[in-house]
């Protein structure tokens, strides 16, 4: 794996991490907007995370 894929990957997790922890204090479209993210993707990234915790 090349370095700039390492960082992306790392960028992708600190994302997932950082939603996680707002969604717990903000609505979807909150954290969306300041993301700067699709509200579909936010909802995509929540319902993985929490099937992952099971």
């Amino acid at each position: 794996m090349q370095a700039w894929e390492e960082k992306l990957l790392e960028r992708q997790k600190e994302k997932r991490e950082l939603l996680r922890k707002m969604n717990h204090k903000m609505s979807i479209e909150e954290i969306a907007d300041v993301l700067d993210m699709d509200v579909s993707k936010v909802k995509d990234i929540i319902e993985e995370q929490y099937d992952t915790e099971d």
